[in-house]
């Protein structure tokens, strides 16, 4: 599960990016996404994915993902930060958190920019979680 993990922090790279304030309006963010997927892990263990994604307004979506084997007891948060920055200019970061072996490790992901006159809502419900579940479920399955 150990390397999954990583290739799952590596996959991660490619659509996401750290370091955003968490918005001052943190209690009026609203969930509007949410699911689990059960999977098997590279060496065969059950895996289960779950997620939750929330809102603030249309310029600013949080979604915070977790992997859990029950059977080698690993995991992994995933943090992901949609951000409309400009009219035509959206911003994606994140990390990804493993514990394993009463160790903790943060895998700080580069910032990802993106030309688009959609929403940071749009973004993430027209490309972002189609292809991170498309990816996940491919890669662990």
């Amino acid at each position: 599960m150990n390397k999954n993990l990583v290739l799952m922090a590596l996959i991660m790279s490619m659509f996401v990016g750290l370091q955003i304030a968490e918005p001052a309006a943190a209690a009026s963010m609203k969930v509007v996404d949410h699911g689990s997927i059960k999977l098997k892990d590279y060496y065969g263990n059950p895996c289960t994915f779950t997620w939750k994604t929330y809102q603030i307004k249309t310029s600013y979506v949080k979604m915070v993902g977790h992997a859990y084997s029950p059977k080698t007891k690993k995991e992994a948060y995933m943090y992901v930060y949609i951000q409309k920055i400009s009219k035509n200019l959206v911003k994606i970061s994140g990390k990804d958190v493993l514990k394993y072996s009463g160790h903790t490790k943060t895998i700080k992901i580069p910032t990802e920019y993106g030309y688009s006159k959609l929403t940071a809502a749009q973004c993430y419900w027209r490309y972002f979680r189609p292809s991170l579940l498309s990816i996940i479920t491919k890669t662990m399955s």
